[in-house]
């Protein structure tokens, strides 16, 4: 629930949004509007502007806006190349990284 985020956002920062304000930022947090603005960047700046939009210029950073869906993108062997990095990087940190 986005509009609940952006309350608690809010809180935690201690700031006061206007109800204006609110709104603005519901639309454009939608994954929609931020496909519409990469859109935007890639249409004025073409590839120059996929630097900004695309990971390696190449994969669009934002995708369906589903949790999870980035595991289609990876085969087996890259998932489990990946999950070893993670580990490797967190190693010692008290850290866990939990995803299904």
């Amino acid at each position: 629930d986005i509009r609940s985020v952006i309350r608690r956002l809010e809180k935690f920062l201690d700031l006061k949004i206007t109800d204006e304000g609110f709104e603005r930022i519901v639309k454009y947090s939608s994954v929609e509007e931020m496909k519409k603005t990469y859109s935007k960047i890639e249409e004025d700046y073409g590839e120059r502007g996929k630097m900004f939009t695309r990971a390696f210029g190449l994969v669009p950073f934002i995708q369906k806006g589903v949790s999870g869906s980035w595991k289609a993108q990876f085969t087996d062997e890259q998932s489990e190349q990946l999950n070893q990095a993670i580990k490797e990087k967190l190693a010692g940190t008290g850290l866990e990284v939990h995803y299904q």
